[in-house]
């Protein structure tokens, strides 16, 4: 039980950190309750991104992530429930999902955020 509540705390911090990374991003919005919230995902927004674009740029670059919501069947649609949370086509679009696990480091979501921020910022 204590083994998995330090692994839950890891998580946050490394969920906390990749958003300290990206959060001044022109345009980026957190999507989900703040505090809330499962501690090993996060799901951001860039309404100037294809979320699909991103993820190939991602790959190519060594990360796997997915667009989208977690609860979202496969779709070329936005998902609904980015809709629901009052997110644009465009945001829900330009979604991306973020899984870190048991073996993620600092330095893997310190690269993260180096490799987003090379992608999306001009």
């Amino acid at each position: 039980e204590e083994m998995r509540k330090d692994e839950v705390r890891r998580l946050q911090g490394l969920r906390d950190d990749l958003w300290r990374g990206l959060k001044d991003i022109a345009g980026i919005k957190l999507n989900g309750h703040n505090k809330k919230h499962l501690a090993g995902l996060i799901n951001i927004s860039f309404a100037s991104f294809d979320g699909e674009d991103l993820v190939l740029a991602l790959d190519a670059a060594g990360f796997a992530v997915a667009t989208g919501a977690a609860c979202a069947e496969s779709s070329d649609e936005p998902s609904h429930v980015l809709l629901a949370l009052g997110r644009t086509r465009a945001e829900a679009q330009g979604s991306l999902r973020i899984s870190l696990g048991r073996s993620t480091t600092n330095d893997d979501v310190q690269a993260l955020v180096g490799a987003i921020r090379k992608i999306v910022v001009q």
